[in-house]
């Protein structure tokens, strides 16, 4: 495979059980800690209707950091109500190391979601380069496996399923920095996630 992939926005999601993942990253004590979430959602269309639903009074879609508490609990509700689980993996590096933390995290992650009988992957667009680091970072972690034993694509945040990634991530990512805990609190509590993993 040649070229580096094209964020595949406006396809169908293709039938089954699909995953997403977005990244964060939080300074924590001078130090970095690079966050992939990954969520796992059933009925994909239902929750995707009911996202653009949610946002279909502006123009732009759902972005944590830009979102206030209203539509972060619209968010956490829709989560809870379709039974969203979400894995939030973790690693402390360096700020000059964030690529390769990435990839140890990612290739991580794709492993427990075969575990997990994912169908189709998602992955939010990084861009060109980035894209294609990832996919080589997959295609090394399945290579003596057989293959990789799903379908998986990047596609950039106007895909409402990722956003549901980034809210897992970021409300992670404020529990990590001291900042806030009310959401991750309520991921726990749910049981949408067992916590942060450090791999």
């Amino acid at each position: 495979m040649t070229g580096n992939p094209i964020p595949a926005d406006g396809e169908a999601v293709p039938p089954g059980l699909v995953a997403v993942i977005d990244e964060a990253a939080a300074e924590v004590d001078g130090g970095v800690h690079y966050l992939i979430a990954s969520a796992i959602i059933l009925e994909h269309a239902d929750i995707t209707e009911r996202l653009v639903a949610m946002v279909a009074s502006r123009t732009r879609g759902f972005h944590w950091l830009r979102e206030g508490p209203a539509m972060r609990t619209r968010m956490f509700d829709l989560i809870e109500e379709h039974g969203v689980v979400a894995h939030v993996l973790v690693r402390a590096t360096a700020r000059r190391r964030q690529v390769q933390a990435r990839a140890a995290l990612l290739s991580a992650a794709s492993s427990l979601l075969v575990d997990e009988g994912v169908d189709h992957l998602m992955i939010e667009s990084q861009g060109s380069l980035e894209d294609g680091r990832d996919r080589s970072t997959i295609l090394d972690t399945f290579g003596s496996r057989g293959g990789v034993p799903f379908s998986y694509d990047w596609r950039t945040n106007a895909e409402p399923l990722l956003w549901i990634a980034d809210a897992v991530g970021g409300a992670c990512r404020e529990h990590l920095i001291g900042q806030r805990s009310e959401h991750f609190e309520r991921l726990l509590t749910t049981g949408a996630i067992s916590g942060l993993t450090y791999p």
